[in-house]
């Protein structure tokens, strides 16, 4: 089951940069840049199919001048479940194409990477690669919202040390200076 979906994930993110690679000669209206190229704002991410890691909850996201990725945070420091974690992702966005032009609404995606850490009694520290696909809307030129579907595949280390997966939704702003 695993595998079907994983194939069937790759076949979809394939089909459409294909579909949009072999769109004939036909220009497509441009992407609208964001006014700078420094950005913060928050990020809410969950978890799907019941798979646990650390990169949920709320977070932060943002660009930082002179690096290429677009960087995420989320941290939680709960005393009362003694449950601490840790989990930080970098996102190239290397392709993205205007949806509805007249509205700033874009599809994009690129290639990631994450790490976590999960403190609690049965800790552990996953690594890995991440490929967000998702939806960006900028209402007005420094604010942008999004939402993305990440499917992601790494090492979880702890006993014993397993290959790990998860698919990972995620919501938030950010705004550009």
């Amino acid at each position: 089951m695993k595998r079907l979906l994983t194939a069937t994930i790759l076949g979809l993110l394939l089909a459409v940069f294909a579909s949009a690679q072999t769109s004939g000669s036909v220009q497509p209206p441009a992407v609208v840049p964001p006014p700078g190229n420094v950005a913060i704002g928050p990020i809410y991410s969950v978890n799907f199919l019941g798979i646990e890691s650390p990169l949920q909850g709320l977070g932060i996201t943002g660009k930082i001048p002179g690096l290429a990725p677009i960087f995420g945070l989320n941290f939680s420091l709960s005393a009362k479940e003694n449950r601490y974690f840790i989990g930080a992702t970098a996102d190239w966005i290397l392709y993205k194409q205007p949806v509805f032009p007249e509205y700033n609404i874009n599809f994009y995606m690129g290639p990631g990477a994450y790490l976590s850490a999960l403190f609690a009694d049965k800790g552990r520290f996953d690594l890995g690669l991440r490929i967000p696909v998702g939806l960006n809307w900028t209402p007005v030129k420094f604010f942008e919202t999004f939402f993305e579907l990440t499917p992601a595949f790494g090492i979880t280390f702890r006993d014993p040390v397993a290959p790990g997966w998860l698919i990972q939704g995620a919501l938030g702003a950010r705004v550009w200076f």
